[in-house]
């Protein structure tokens, strides 16, 4: 068992973290309790703790001088500091006391059983391997997370000096981003979980060869610090964009939620963060499409690109043609456009970055149009590759010429206006109708919110997925009737539907007779 001491000077929170958790569960004894730092230390002189929960703020020795005393003359001990106050300032205090945790007291009965369970699981790998761990990951985490909420917030608290945050962060903030995800989902799940963590593999995934830090803002922004070793913010941004796009791509086929991103310019001093924040939330206002992104232009920026026409005007103009399928009005709308960009052939790099934004922007008008593109997304990242490496702006007309005839085009069969998950739904039907077919068998299969999947496919299709199901099975049925293998008892078991009356019942109302009678009508 692991011996716990509490000090907390409030004794309804006191007897609250006593009755209120279960600590035979955690394999824990409390074998004090103490209303201040002056009875915990005399408690300590003559009995065996193996872990402090304290408060922060008590009468006349706080719970962050407790730390220090403890740390000095039992450093086998752990800390867990149970606090009202989630200011940065205290839990930098924490770290320099080689405090465990930090848990803030509001949601004490939720969290704290969590992080003694992971501290109590430490304390036995120590007391058998007879050594010290560093502070845990996520420990680290909350405090990051707590750093930069506070540098991008007026909080009235002492920051750390810039030499501490750069060590605390992992990272020399020199050329960096501030990238701003808001988040639109189509129904908040009721576990944080079912959709935080699914965003975070994604974003990790996708910035994995890049310097970044991202975390929760709130349940609905997603913020990230990427940095660069250089300073060419050209080449930087181009980086960026192209890993939002892929991310764009991958939210637009696969999730079930919306996405817009804002990117703020380049800064070099991690003192202008609250700055580059406000730069990126900013420019989010300018955003026309669900699932797009925005990249900031401060006024001396956009004078020297007064003359481009504006990424909306350019995407409107672009799909108006495509959707006309007229490729000499498409060509020469393409050719007014460029005769534009002429002027500023000086700021070739920024017109890149452009058109790289104009064609994110036509893939998600195409997505959300529900245009079905065998193999879309590598469609898209080849187009942006060979953006990135084009040469002359002459080069650049001819990728955009060459996408939109692709684009009209297409071979616009039956499933044209189908989205992709329409059709994966479809191909998971065909390879599962024999046995049990569940909505969220499915959704969990391509990774979206069932209710999503639902709407979506009985706005795309006119059905629900179980009367398509249905629909599947009784056409197969009917094939298998029409052969003389097979008994009509075993047909709906084969079909996946093992109940003969109900076999009976579905078919009958589909086909309009019963399955006997269908057999015997064929034979």
């Amino acid at each position: 068992m692991i011996n716990v001491l509490i000090v907390e000077d409030e004794s309804i929170i006191r007897k609250g973290i006593v009755c209120l958790i279960n600590w035979d569960d955690l394999d824990c004894k409390i074998d004090g309790e103490c209303s201040n730092a002056l009875d915990a230390i005399e408690f300590l002189e003559s009995n065996h703790i193996d872990l402090i929960i304290t408060d922060i703020v008590m009468p006349q020795i706080s719970g962050l001088e407790l730390c220090k005393h403890v740390n000095l003359n039992y450093p086998n001990i752990k800390i867990i500091i149970l606090s009202a106050h989630s200011d940065f300032s205290y839990a930098q205090m924490a770290i320099k006391n080689k405090v465990g945790d930090y848990i803030i007291k509001s949601n004490f009965i939720k969290e704290l059983p969590l992080s003694v369970a992971k501290t109590c699981a430490l304390i036995k790998e120590e007391h058998a391997a007879k050594n010290t761990t560093p502070l845990k990951e996520e420990y680290i985490n909350k405090l990051k997370f707590m750093l930069v909420k506070n540098l991008i917030e007026d909080n009235p608290i002492d920051l750390p000096s810039e030499k501490d945050c750069i060590k605390l962060l992992g990272m020399n903030l020199q050329n960096y981003y501030i990238i701003v995800s808001e988040i639109e989902y189509m129904k908040l799940p009721e576990q944080k979980d079912d959709y935080s963590k699914p965003i975070e593999k994604l974003y990790n995934t996708a910035l994995n060869e890049l310097e970044n830090i991202s975390l929760w803002v709130d349940n609905h922004t997603f913020l990230t610090i990427i940095n660069f070793n250089d300073n060419n913010s050209i080449a930087n941004l181009q980086k960026i964009v192209l890993v939002i796009n892929h991310i764009l791509s991958v939210v637009n086929n696969y999730m079930s939620f919306q996405l817009n991103i804002g990117i703020s310019k380049q800064h070099n001093n991690i003192s202008h963060i609250k700055q580059a924040y406000h730069e990126a939330a900013l420019t989010l206002n300018k955003l026309f499409i669900d699932n797009s992104l925005s990249i900031y232009e401060s006024t001396r920026d956009t004078t020297k690109t007064d003359s481009l026409p504006s990424q909306k005007e350019v995407v409107q103009i672009i799909m108006e043609q495509i959707q006309n399928g007229n490729q000499n009005e498409y060509i020469s709308c393409l050719t007014n456009i460029f005769n534009k960009y002429i002027d500023n052939t000086d700021n070739y790099d920024k017109i890149k970055i452009e058109i790289l934004i104009i064609i994110s922007n036509c893939f998600r008008i195409i997505i959300e149009n529900d245009l079905n593109i065998k193999n879309l997304e590598q469609f898209e990242n080849t187009v942006n590759s060979n953006i990135l490496q084009s040469k002359s702006l002459n080069s650049l007309f001819v990728i955009m010429q060459n996408w939109g005839l692709k684009v009209m085009h297409l071979d616009k069969t039956v499933n044209f206006n189908y989205n992709i998950l329409v059709l994966k739904v479809n191909d998971y039907i065909k390879d599962n109708y024999a046995s049990v077919v569940k909505l969220n068998d499915i959704a969990s299969a391509l990774h979206v919110n069932s209710s999503y999947l639902s709407r979506l496919y009985k706005k795309q299709t006119g059905d629900s997925i179980i009367t398509t199901v249905n629909k599947y099975r009784i056409n197969k049925a009917k094939e298998l009737l029409n052969t003389e293998n097979y008994l009509v008892s075993e047909v709906g078991f084969l079909v996946g539907i093992d109940d003969p009356a109900y076999f009976a019942n579905i078919f009958t109302k589909h086909v309009g007779v019963s399955p006997k009678n269908y057999k015997l009508g064929n034979q």
